[in-house]
């Protein structure tokens, strides 16, 4: 009944917000075509009560792109960052929207950070806040928005990044301190860790060197967001500081460190950056043939050091105190689930969060709070992994506890287990959801789970009443029916289009590998779940998943399909054959994509390389080609050069940046010119030198009367056809050089031409000059009066914000009465209540106690009865004794009268 009332609240709001973005964004789309001073205030009104309904997680968690009032307000937001009309006022206000947003919401943070690209206008806003000196709240809200749009790895990079860099490095530069120094440190330890080619282009910054210098300093500050920042960007940035920070004596002061700061906390996002930076630590992201996690070299002795287990449990503990719901309660998660999914840590991680005891601050455990999420339905909480990743973190808790036979009972209620694998087993599945691929996972961890703790002789009886034989047949059935990697599977391979196959698909195989461990695990203990085991093996329905997850599963769905094969096996009628066909076929699938998208790569590479034996063969025709190539440049020059004179005709426009870039290349055309020519020059001077050694041979074999040798003479025909050779290429290259001076001629002259209409319309640029002088100074003026005006105008925004400040002081204060007023009326009530039932129970209470009186009176009359028989009684028996007395007297006188 309350996850049921807390879910209708939560419509009720996601109703009342969609009311809200509907009229804001009607708001926003009068403001941007008409910004008056009206169409201003109903903006800025309705963004703030936007604001303040979504400044929680619930339901600010729960918004989607689907909603189109949302979405199309995110779309104008860019927009008006940027318009100039916007004021201040309206721009911090659509920033704290976004951030807002941004903080709690994810999916749409990584959209405004990818697909809108509001980095850039964000920075822009930046910008404008020092350019109009707002103050350094203002810097701030805008710095911690870019911190959680940075965050995401998948944001845009632009002109902007460049600029930010370069602000962020002067920033953290400066001795003095800043109130954002910490959002700017945070902002730039993301962007380093984006990606390595910004890294690079941080460290190529001309600032950079008095950043770095400042980075030890950074390490003992008293913010610890900066100092784990100040760690991530050591790693990424500084070669020589990290070799010292993560070398073998500093890294367990260093692990320490990140320790600290992920337990104690500080402003926005500090545990997410001490989180990444752990897993990090810890676990190696070097890629390798096994799929099982490793230790990094920096992390293998992690578990030595004494803090460990301490630290460790009050990591643990954080999960106590944090909202399930939160990003930040997920990368605790993140942290844990990857500390245990390394085999050598996983054994000290459980048993330290198992052994984590109630004291007097904290009344509940780790494990019942994991335990809790878990138990959390899809809806309830918000996002879908939170629910999955505690049940998978408990079924490694449970499932070492039984390992180490520890009696589950002894650590949480055997009830609460066997509730938790209750709701996830009978998880329904709805193909048409978008939390199809959700709801299978959470089977999957619940089976998962189940076949954890089936080792506990205690709550094995229990278990096969919650995954009766009937259910499990259900499950199976349900991806018989459901899945669609069977009629995948049925088809050719040829015909199987792999987009065809929805995301789920490959889970709810999973779903059906884990539900036959279970079987086989069940079978020894109950005859219904054994023939269902080996009904299910004997199912032909089987093999098409089977071939599927061998051929396309992970690792671990591998690992699951052979071990199933091999039970398969032991029936004789097994379709073994069939299975190999489909197997086979699934290679020969991708066989088909890798050759068609080979073929599509050959044909890139023919297209390429044939480009490139073109341009090896003018590259080896020599001068000849060069002077062709040239020829054809010459050609679109004139070509260009015609479209120059013709636009000089009809008036040449020296604004235009295409004249400029053309005259600039003519000159640049005419030096290659003048260069080629001296470099023609000198092979007509060495021509000429090698005829004249010619000669000089000739006339000396001439003079000794030709009684040289015959080797001589070989030498002097090959040097006289050499030259003859030389002087063939000297008179071509001769006529080559007078067209080419006929060109340069031509060109000069057509140069001189534009120099002298340049000069003309120079003289009448210098003219509109004088007349823009006129028309400055009266700008000039009119600037100076609408400065006056601005300031006057600056001077009214001013007061009317303040005022909104009071006004939104006095709604906040108005709001909190009223809250307090409702809490004191319910107090009121339910005091009523309680004095009502204390009345009618006091009533009660004084019948009783009359009635008691009434009985007392009677005991006492009996009492006081008994009391005057006992007088009487005592009356006589005191004169008896009396007369006795006064008998014995006489009796004693007479015998002494005697005596």
């Amino acid at each position: 009944g309350v996850i049921f009332s807390g879910w209708s609240m939560s419509r009720e709001w996601s109703s009342s917000l969609d009311i809200l973005f509907q009229r804001t964004l009607q708001y926003a789309s009068r403001f941007h075509s008409d910004p008056s001073s009206e169409n201003t205030n109903k903006f800025d009104e309705s963004l703030i009560e936007i604001i303040r309904s979504i400044s929680s997680v619930d339901p600010t968690a729960r918004l989607t792109l689907n909603q189109s009032s949302l979405n199309e307000l995110l779309n104008y937001v860019p927009i008006l960052l940027c318009a100039p009309t916007t004021t201040a006022i309206t721009r911090s206000k659509l920033l704290r929207l976004l951030f807002n947003l941004g903080q709690y919401n994810v999916s749409i943070r990584r959209h405004m950070a990818a697909d809108l690209q509001l980095c850039g206008p964000v920075f822009d806003c930046l910008k404008m806040s020092l350019k109009e000196q707002l103050g350094p709240q203002n810097m701030i809200d805008i710095l911690r928005l870019l911190q959680v749009l940075t965050y995401e790895k998948t944001f845009t990079l632009g002109i902007w990044t460049n600029e930010l860099i370069s602000f962020l490095l002067k920033e953290l530069s400066m001795e003095e301190e800043m109130e954002w120094m910490p959002y700017s440190i945070a902002i730039l330890c993301n962007l380093s860790s984006r990606s390595k080619s910004l890294s690079q282009r941080i460290r190529k910054w001309s600032s950079y060197k008095e950043f770095a210098r400042r980075l030890t300093k950074l390490l003992q500050h008293d913010s610890r967001i900066v100092v784990v920042s100040s760690l991530v960007l050591i790693g990424f940035l500084e070669e020589k500081l990290r070799e010292l920070i993560y070398c073998p004596q500093n890294i367990a002061q260093t692990f320490q460190c990140v320790f600290n700061v992920l337990i104690l906390g500080d402003t926005l996002m500090t545990r997410h950056i001490a989180a990444d930076l752990l897993k990090r630590l810890v676990v190696s992201e070097t890629p390798s043939i096994s799929s099982t996690p490793t230790l990094s070299s920096t992390g293998k002795d992690l578990m030595n050091y004494s803090y460990f287990t301490r630290c460790l449990q009050q990591t643990a503990d954080l999960l106590v105190r944090a909202d399930p719901r939160t990003e930040e309660s997920t990368k605790i998660y993140d942290v844990l689930l990857a500390l245990c999914s390394v085999p050598s840590m996983k054994s000290t991680v459980c048993l330290a969060i198992l052994d984590c005891r109630q004291t007097e601050d904290r009344l509940t455990t780790p494990l019942f709070s994991i335990a809790g999420t878990a138990r959390k339905s899809l809806e309830e909480a918000i996002d879908a992994s939170v629910p999955l990743k505690a049940l998978r973190l408990l079924s490694y808790l449970l499932k070492e506890a039984v390992e180490a036979n520890r009696k589950l009972s002894s650590l949480i209620p055997e009830e609460r287990i066997l509730s938790i694998i209750d709701s996830a087993v009978k998880t329904p599945i709805q193909t048409s959801d978008p939390n199809v691929l959700s709801q299978c996972s959470r089977i999957y961890e619940g089976l998962r789970l189940a076949e954890g703790i089936s080792g506990d002789d205690s709550l094995r009886s229990s278990l096969l009443d919650i995954l009766s034989a009937p259910l499990c047949s259900h499950l199976m059935e349900t991806q018989f029916l459901s899945n669609p990697v069977v009629l995948f599977m049925a088809k050719p391979p040829s015909m199987r289009a792999p987009e065809g196959i929805p995301e789920w698909s490959m889970e709810g195989v999973s779903v059906v590998m884990e539900l036959i461990r279970v079987l086989a695990t069940f079978k020894d203990y109950s005859k219904a779940h054994k023939v269902q085991y080996w009904s299910s093996l004997k199912d032909d329905r089987l093999i098409p998943l089977l071939a599927f997850s061998i051929s396309r599963g992970s690792p671990s769905i591998v690992n699951q399909a052979l071990v199933l094969y091999t039970h398969c096996a032991q029936n004789i009628e097994f379709a073994s054959q069939n299975l190999a066909d489909l197997v086979s076929s699934c290679t020969i699938e991708g066989d088909n994509r890798s050759k068609s998208k080979g073929e599509n790569g050959e044909k890139e590479r023919r297209r390429r390389s044939h480009s490139g034996e073109d341009g090896n063969n003018k590259r080896l025709n020599g001068h000849d080609s060069l002077l062709t190539c040239h020829g054809e440049k010459r050609e679109r020059s004139m070509s260009q050069l015609d479209e120059l004179i013709v636009a000089l005709k009809n008036g040449l426009d020296l604004k235009n940046p295409k004249t400029s870039d053309l005259l600039a290349a003519y000159e640049n055309k005419l030096a290659m010119i003048q260069m080629r020519e001296q470099e023609l020059e000198k092979l007509v001077l060495t021509k000429d030198a090698a005829l004249q050694q010619s000669e000089r041979l000739r006339i000396q074999y001439a003079a000794s009367g030709g009684r040289s040798s015959d080797s001589d003479l070989a030498r002097i025909r090959s040097l006289v056809a050499d030259c003859e050779e030389l002087k063939d290429e000297k008179e071509k290259i001769g006529e080559k050089v007078k067209e080419k001076d006929a060109e340069v001629e031509k060109k000069r002259k057509e140069i001189g031409d534009i120099e002298k209409e340049k000069q003309l319309l120079m003289r009448e640029m210098e003219e509109e000059k004088g007349f823009n002088s006129t028309l400055r100074k009266n700008i000039d003026e009119f600037k100076a009066k609408m400065e006056k005006m601005s300031k006057a105008v600056l001077q009214l925004q001013e007061q009317v914000a303040n005022a909104n400040a009071e006004n939104e002081k006095k709604k906040d204060e108005i709001f909190k009465l009223n809250e307090e007023r409702k809490s004191r009326e319910k107090i009121i009530e339910e005091m009523k209540g309680r004095m009502e039932e204390e009345r009618v129970e006091g009533r009660r209470n004084i019948e009783k106690m009359e009635k008691e009186i009434e009985e007392l009176g009677k005991r006492i009359e009996e009492i006081e009865k008994d009391r005057d028989q006992f007088k009487l009684k005592y009356e006589t028996v005191q004169e008896a004794m009396e007369e006795r007395k006064r008998k014995m007297r006489e009796e004693m006188m007479r015998l002494a009268g005697e005596i």
